[in-house]
């Protein structure tokens, strides 16, 4: 049989690694010896390369969500009873669980919660048997005002008022209490407020941007800092993840 035909059959609850997220609706998994380009079922995320060769709004940040919440991970691939396992491109279409939330727990997909957060629309072209579920969650999600739905202007709020607004693409300032770069490959983390571990706010800043912020645990540590982006909660902490040099500037003393 070849790949494709034992994927089709049986690809329902395969277990891999993430290596790659490529955007906010696609990723690359490793499955025992072979490598499969994913398509997450059910949605559409903003591409990074639109008609026009650029990025759509939001595109940059449906890519963080993605790979903040399953880059590097091991997940499982879930197919859909009613829906298509490939799309025209040979890409495997699944749901996408982290491995660690177990079946008939109160595991949430990656395709919902890209929904849910406002990070992707429904894409209810071809029958799927989640369409009505995904199309209330992206209802919810622009009734919020969420993600693409969100006002294009941050609404600022106090850095000690972080928690009351998760889920919102806010603007925030405060002074960075501890800078760390966590080595080849990895993040870099800016603490706000209180050093790591009481930080009321992290800024993430993934290996892949690392240039485009130029050593950002040199150049703004112990500054004060202004930050735009979207508030999520990670391990029980906030944070906002930084893809765009422009969402972050140093506060200049008077």
């Amino acid at each position: 049989m070849g790949l494709w035909g034992c994927l089709g059959s049986a690809g329902e609850g395969e277990r891999g690694k993430v290596t790659a997220v490529i955007d906010g609706d696609t990723i690359r998994v490793e499955l025992g010896d072979r490598e499969e380009a994913v398509r997450l079922l059910g949605i559409d995320a903003p591409e990074l390369r639109g008609r026009n060769g650029e990025a759509e709004r939001m595109a940059s940040e449906s890519l963080a969500i993605a790979q903040s919440l399953v880059g590097g991970r091991r997940v499982r691939l879930e197919t859909d009873p009613e829906g298509d396992t490939r799309d025209a491109y040979g890409r495997a279409l699944r749901y996408v669980f982290l491995e660690d939330v177990a079946e008939g727990e109160a595991g949430e997909s990656l395709n919902a919660r890209l929904l849910r957060l406002g990070y992707a629309k429904a894409y209810t072209r071809f029958p799927f048997s989640r369409a009505d579920r995904f199309r209330q969650l992206e209802r919810e999600a622009r009734e919020a005002g969420l993600g693409l739905w969100a006002p294009r202007e941050a609404t600022p709020i106090a850095l000690a008022d972080v928690e009351q607004h998760i889920d919102e693409h806010v603007e925030v300032c405060g002074p960075v209490a501890s800078a760390r770069y966590l080595g080849q490959g990895r993040p870099t983390f800016l603490n706000l407020g209180h050093p790591h571990p009481n930080q009321t706010l992290s800024l993430v800043i993934w290996n892949a941007d690392r240039d485009r912020f130029g050593r950002p645990e040199e150049r703004f540590a112990d500054r004060d800092v202004c930050v735009t982006g979207t508030l999520e909660i990670y391990n029980g902490r906030p944070q906002i993840v930084l893809r765009d040099p422009r969402q972050l500037r140093a506060v200049e003393a008077p």
